[in-house]
């Protein structure tokens, strides 16, 4: 008579697969990175207004009295209305949103729950939708470009969503 095989003590998680633990890494430096870069914007919001609007000052008076200037000068006239201290700030807000929301879920992706992915995706959102709502214009539409990466993430998540409970 074999012994009965006794069952084990708990079982074992599911494997995470590589590709799956690449694109969390990348993502936890991502918005690690983020998370420090929009603290240290948000601090030094009056520093890197004064500055942009100085290099823009600057690009104005040089462009000044060229034949063709005019798209230029607007586009000039645009982001130097939409580079205030109270604007970077907003900004700032918004890039931190998204980034927490984007590594809360890439920590639940990297656990294999299924529910970071939704969080990710919606940090996605916030990254693009916020900087339109708190800014618009040029800049606001230029900043919510800052996310095209991070929907081509949001695709590869995608794949390894069947790996997920």
């Amino acid at each position: 008579m074999e012994p009965t095989p006794t069952p084990p003590l708990y079982e074992a998680a599911p494997a995470r697969p590589q590709f799956l633990t690449i694109l969390c890494i990348l993502t936890f430096l991502s918005c690690a990175w983020g998370v420090y870069d929009s603290i240290v914007s948000y601090a030094s919001a009056d520093t890197v207004a004064t500055v942009a609007q100085d290099a823009l000052d600057e690009a104005s008076s040089r462009v000044q009295g060229r034949e063709g200037t005019d798209i230029a000068e607007r586009i000039i006239g645009s982001v130097q209305g939409g580079l205030s201290a109270d604007n970077i700030r907003k900004l700032s807000i918004s890039k931190l949103v998204y980034n927490l929301l984007t590594l809360i879920g890439a920590i639940l992706m990297f656990n294999l729950r299924r529910i970071g992915f939704y969080s990710y995706l919606g940090g996605v959102l916030a990254g693009f939708l916020l900087p339109i709502i708190l800014i618009g214009g040029l800049v606001g539409v230029a900043s919510s470009l800052s996310v095209f990466f991070s929907i081509i993430f949001a695709v590869l998540y995608g794949t390894q969503l069947k790996y997920m409970r």
